[in-house]
């Protein structure tokens, strides 16, 4: 149960990624809920789902049939939001202004079993996905016209995700979305003021403190950051410096 003071806490934590205020307001996690409550696993589903068009041998929407594929397999979505051949339109008339958006959008299926989540999966299992996942940022962000490589995964229902196959997707884009380019503009002033990585020197005064720490290893540290802006919102991290995804080992 947390206590009084915790509880009786309200103010504003500087976020150094974003450089903006982050409100905390302690009392808020207390209030009664009376809205849906989403279970762990929703339902039991098959090992194979025939209508499930991430599944090995399927048919898509589009008419391409997958392989008959085992561990993770990567494919261009079908109803991509973007594309390398997007016509170049420009158009700056008052208040409509338009600039072509270039880029592509692939899906990774994590595993050929449709009824594992990632986090069920084997080690060797998952360090494929990564191997997958590098080989990906890669390629793509060697074509001249990405200039960002965005790798997430949505889960659940809840946030409108429309197939339950353990999957993830890969956003690759000619242009720096708006948050990642405030970090990237955190990290290179922050440099230049304090001769040190920002994300290095924060997962140092993690280390130190010990106070947000969930798991750590040899190599890599997770923690709920102290700017946090939601209450499951956690860094996962590596120890040493590396540039991108693809210095992992």
């Amino acid at each position: 149960m947390a206590s009084q003071a915790h509880l009786n806490k309200w103010e504003k934590r500087w976020h150094p990624l974003l450089q903006e205020w982050v409100i905390l307001a302690a009392t808020t996690s207390q209030r009664p809920w009376s809205g849906e409550m989403i279970k762990a696993k929703e339902e039991n589903l098959p090992e194979f789902d025939p209508g499930c068009y991430l599944c090995p041998g399927v048919v898509r929407a589009s008419g391409e049939k997958n392989p008959e594929y085992r561990g993770p397999y990567a494919f261009t979505n079908d109803f991509a939001s973007f594309s390398m051949d997007a016509p170049d339109v420009h158009r700056d008339e008052g208040f409509e202004k338009t600039e072509p958006v270039h880029g592509t959008c692939r899906v990774i299926c994590f595993t050929h079993q449709h009824n594992l989540t990632m986090a069920e999966l084997e080690r060797h299992e998952i360090e494929a996905i990564v191997k997958v996942w590098q080989k990906e940022y890669s390629t793509l962000g060697q074509h001249p016209k990405i200039q960002n490589v965005l790798i997430f995964e949505n889960k659940g229902k809840v946030i409108g995700v429309s197939n339950p196959h353990p999957h993830g997707q890969i956003y690759a884009t000619n242009f720096i979305p708006r948050i990642c380019q405030r970090q990237l503009d955190s990290f290179i002033q922050y440099h230049k003021e304090h001769k040190s990585g920002l994300l290095a020197d924060i997962v140092k005064y993690e280390l130190e403190k010990q106070k947000r720490i969930i798991c750590e290893n040899k190599h890599f540290v997770a923690f709920i950051p102290f700017f946090a802006r939601f209450v499951y919102e956690t860094y996962i991290v590596p120890k040493r410096h590396i540039a991108s995804i693809s210095e992992m080992t």
